[in-house]
């Protein structure tokens, strides 16, 4: 009998745990959100040229960080926030015509 309660208390905690993981904290948006926001800073070309007053940019895209409850509607202001910043261009990859040295001598 004990056994059976305990299984029961165990499954309603796991799925107490599934169901809950797609909401997200408050620290886990804003972590998030910095960690995005860094990156955009130095690695998207249109902002790394000054094309955007990024301190603007963060005050304008925050509050719609906050509001997200979930994963999937973060994800959305993330991805409207990046298409929003302009296309990147596609660049040519050029054959390496140097040989490396991959044996490892032991």
């Amino acid at each position: 009998m004990k056994k059976n309660c305990l299984l029961v208390i165990l499954a309603f905690i796991l799925i107490g745990n599934v169901c809950a993981q797609d909401k997200l904290s408050e620290t886990e948006r804003l972590a998030s959100f910095c960690k995005i926001y860094g990156f955009l800073k130095y690695y998207h070309p249109n902002v790394s040229k000054g094309s955007f007053d990024w301190d603007k940019e963060f005050f304008k895209t925050l509050p719609l960080v906050l509001e997200a409850s979930d994963k999937d509607a973060i994800s959305s202001v993330y991805l409207d926030w990046i298409h929003d910043l302009g296309e990147i261009e596609q660049v040519q990859v050029k054959e390496s015509t140097k040989t490396y040295f991959d044996k490892i001598l032991i």
